[in-house]
């Protein structure tokens, strides 16, 4: 939903009114299925982002071709 500046808030707390008068067991099973959909991806992309990421730094590899590219 898109508001007019200021009244965020109040359409926020209208749709909390209106969730809290829905089945919670229909408010959960739509959260479980929004937050799947939402995150499906995130293991895939950022598995071991920052170990992979300090392991290639500190590689000899690494330390190697900074030194040769401070000599360029």
């Amino acid at each position: 939903w898109l508001t007019p500046r200021g009244a965020a808030l109040e359409k926020a707390m209208e749709l909390a009114r209106q969730v809290c008068k829905a089945p919670s067991h229909a408010v959960r099973v739509s959260k479980q299925s929004v937050n799947a959909h939402a995150n499906a991806l995130n293991h895939v992309a950022t598995f071991m982002d920052v170990d992979q990421a300090l392991l290639c730094n500190e590689s000899p590899e690494a330390r190697e071709s900074r030194q040769q590219f401070g000599k360029a």
